[in-house]
């Protein structure tokens, strides 16, 4: 910027250079807006002695507040790996009782096949006609089945003779 002198006071004044070149016409090749002309500045607000003092202790610490947010962020800290460690462990125990759940499926299907298989190869006919036959097996007469009343469990000791 270059300094000009008014001839009739005597001020200097600072006259703005345009760096670009004269162009010669009235239609505005580029019209750019300048920032400093549109905007203007709001005075600042000098603030009270009280707003600054506050500002200050705003700004300040003390050592067992600094203590105390220390503190609080570590107990933050273990309390959120603690979590994150549990969330995995629970992942993954839910990942192991999903697979033993599949085994236990597989299992009993093959049981249940296996078993189908050992029941259709299973001729009745067959087994009643060499237990009669070759074993000598008959059928009870009126008086020799024994029908008990207790029926909680599977078996029967023979404490005492049968009474033959």
């Amino acid at each position: 910027m270059r300094t000009a002198t008014d001839s009739r006071t005597g001020n200097t004044r600072d006259r703005k250079s345009y760096e670009e070149p004269y162009v010669d016409g009235s239609a505005v090749r580029k019209a750019r807006a300048r920032a400093d002309t549109w905007q203007m500045e709001e005075p600042r607000k000098i603030p009270s002695h009280e707003v600054r003092k506050n500002q200050e202790k705003a700004r300040y610490m003390s050592p067992g507040y600094m203590m105390l947010l220390l503190a609080a962020l570590c107990l933050t800290a273990f309390l959120l790996i603690g979590h994150v460690r549990l969330m995995a462990e629970l992942t993954a125990r839910t990942q192991a009782v999903t697979k033993l759940t599949v085994a236990v499926n597989d299992l009993k299907i093959q049981n249940d096949e296996n078993y189908n298989q050992i029941v259709s190869g299973i001729d009745l006919g067959e087994i009643k006609r060499v237990a009669i036959g070759e074993l000598g097996m008959v059928f009870p007469g009126e008086g020799q089945v024994v029908l008990y009343a207790d029926v909680k469990r599977d078996y029967f000791r023979k404490l005492s003779g049968t009474g033959e």
